[in-house]
C-alpha cells in the first residue's frame, strides 16, 4: 500500500483545523462504563493531560463494504439486554487533544479549537494517537476486559478555508478547486453554495482494500466570516495486525491524504499557504 517515493506536499500554514485517527473494533463485550472511568483515571495519574470527562450517546459503525449488500429495512428494533456503554469523551482543558473511546471505537483527534493554534504536524499526533492506544491496550489486558480486534480504521483531515483568503465567494471556486471550472458560468444564474463528494476504490497488489473521500460543503470559519469546509478521509481494511498494522495503515492514509489534498486544491491557494515541496 505504499505510494510513490517522492515526496510528499508540505506547506508552511496549512489550513488543518481537525485531524481525527479513528478504530473501529469488534465489541469489546466486557467493557461497562465505570471501567471508562477507571481509564480516564489511569491516564490522568499518569502524567498525561486530559482533565475534561464527558459522556455521549456511542457513534453507529461507519463500515466500508466492496461487495453488494442485501437491502435493509428502513428501521431496526434492537432488543439489548443491558445499557449500551457510553462514547467517553475526554481532552485536555483546550480542548485541542480529544480522546473519544466506546465499546467498539476508539478514537483520537487533534483540533484548532483555538484559531491562532498551530497544526502540530502529524508525527506528533501520531505519537500521541500510539501513547493513548498502547494504555487502553495494557489497560483491557490488565483488568481482563478484552482486546481490541480491529474492523476497520480511518484517518481524517478536516480543513477549513476562510472567505477573503485566495476567494471570495462561491463563485469563485475555481479558485480554490483545480478540478473546477465551468466553461458556460455566465450561462447560470448566481451560484449560492457549492457541495460535492467523491469516492475513490483505494487498491492495492491483493485488490481493493478501502476508499478515499474527498468532500466540500460550506461552513463558518469564525462568527463573522464564511468559510468551506474541505474534509479528506481514507476508511480501509488493515492489512497487518495489532498496533503496527494500525499505525501502517495511519501513516499509508497520511501519505495519500496529503497528496489527495495537493492534487485537488489549487497553485494560487497553495501559494498562500506557503508550499515548501
Amino acid at each position: 500500500m505504499t505510494q510513490s517515493a517522492a515526496a510528499l506536499p508540505s506547506f508552511d500554514r496549512p489550513p488543518v483545523a481537525e485531524v481525527m485517527l479513528d478504530v473501529q473494533l469488534e465489541p469489546i463485550v466486557g467493557l461497562r462504563a465505570a471501567h471508562l472511568g477507571l481509564l480516564w483515571e489511569r491516564l490522568n495519574e499518569g502524567g498525561r493531560d486530559y482533565p475534561v470527562l464527558e459522556e455521549y450517546l456511542p457513534f453507529e459503525p461507519v463500515i466500508e463494504q466492496f461487495e453488494p449488500q442485501p437491502s435493509r429495512p428502513p428501521f431496526e428494533v434492537k432488543v439489548i439486554d443491558n445499557p449500551p456503554v457510553p462514547r467517553v469523551f475526554m481532552s485536555n482543558q483546550a480542548r485541542t487533544s480529544i480522546l473519544q473511546v466506546q465499546a467498539d471505537r476508539f478514537m483520537y483527534s487533534w483540533s484548532r479549537a483555538d484559531p491562532s493554534a498551530q497544526y502540530p504536524r502529524y508525527p506528533k499526533v501520531r505519537a500521541e494517537f500510539t501513547d493513548l492506544y498502547t494504555a487502553y491496550s495494557s489497560f483491557l489486558e490488565d483488568r481482563a476486559i478484552g482486546q481490541m480486534r480491529v474492523r476497520q480504521a480511518s484517518l481524517a483531515y478536516l480543513n477549513i478555508l476562510p472567505a477573503g483568503e485566495g476567494w471570495s465567494s462561491p463563485a469563485q471556486i475555481e479558485r480554490v478547486i483545480q478540478m473546477w471550472h465551468q466553461e458556460e458560468a455566465g450561462l447560470l444564474p448566481e451560484v449560492e453554495d457549492v457541495r460535492f463528494l467523491q469516492r475513490h476504490l483505494l487498491k492495492d497488489e491483493e485488490g481493493v482494500y478501502g476508499r478515499l473521500y474527498v468532500g466540500m460543503e460550506p461552513t463558518e470559519a469564525s462568527e463573522d466570516k464564511p468559510g468551506l469546509r474541505l474534509s479528506l478521509t481514507v476508511r480501509a481494511r488493515l492489512r497487518g495486525e495489532g498496533l503496527s498494522g494500525v499505525i501502517s495503515f495511519m501513516d499509508n492514509a497520511h501519505e495519500i491524504i496529503v497528496r489527495a489534498f495537493a492534487a485537488v486544491t489549487t497553485e494560487q491557494m497553495h501559494e498562500l499557504w506557503g508550499r515548501v515541496t
